[in-house]
């Protein structure tokens, strides 16, 4: 479902991660959740990537101090914010 081409999909799949990942803990979160949030913040819909974002802000606690922001983001950016600097300076708005 995160690869489906209608944007409502990858975000539902994204609102139910940020919901599961506080009660299924750090191990599940990052074997089994984190993959499927990298997968989305690969998807070229700004909407998506900016949930992204905030699901991996809102997650920053939960995730296992050894999984650092470079094994999820490798060439992307250096924190969230700066991921999200990065989704906005890429973002496209055809009606401007």
């Amino acid at each position: 479902m995160i690869k489906n081409p209608h944007y409502l999909y990858p975000m539902t799949v994204l609102c139910a991660i940020s919901l599961l990942a506080p009660v299924m803990g750090s191990e599940i979160t990052c074997s089994k959740l984190l993959p499927v949030v990298v997968t989305a913040s690969k998807d070229r819909v700004p909407n998506i990537k900016f949930n992204v974002a905030k699901v991996l802000q809102s997650r920053v606690p939960i995730v296992d101090h050894s999984t650092t922001f470079e094994d999820v983001f490798p060439a992307e950016a250096t924190s969230v914010e700066e991921y999200l600097q990065h989704v906005l300076n890429t973002s496209t708005y055809p009606n401007r």
